[in-house]
């Protein structure tokens, strides 16, 4: 082989290996992306199974509530009701919600018992 064979055959492969090393880069910044893409998809799949863990949480909560409340001698009056939703740690509006009173009505119990 002469020189200029030798040479065009050089640049050539010059030319290859820098076409490969440039599809690479394009490859690994496409990657790059991907990867960020399916990070901030985690991220929220993560923030929505803590949010179905916190109500699935506050519904056995609630099926507790009522359970208890079911399970209650049938003199129990609305005023025992209340008191045994608050001391259960419930809120004055997750009481009223289950029972179907008003928020005040629950307030006003809850004063005169406490």
């Amino acid at each position: 082989m002469d020189k200029q064979t030798v040479s065009a055959t050089t640049k050539t492969e010059k030319a290859s290996a820098d076409d490969i090393r440039a599809e690479m880069a394009r490859f690994e910044k496409f990657i790059d992306s991907a990867f960020k893409r399916l990070s901030k998809q985690v991220e929220i799949l993560e923030a929505i199974e803590a949010s179905v863990e916190t109500k699935i949480a506050n519904l056995e909560r609630l099926m507790h509530v009522n359970d208890c409340i079911s399970s209650q001698p049938s003199e129990s009056n609305r005023r025992y009701e209340v008191v045994a939703l608050a001391r259960r740690g419930l809120k004055i509006d997750e009481i009223a919600e289950i029972l179907g009173i008003t928020q005040g009505e629950v307030e006003l119990t809850l004063n005169l018992n406490f």
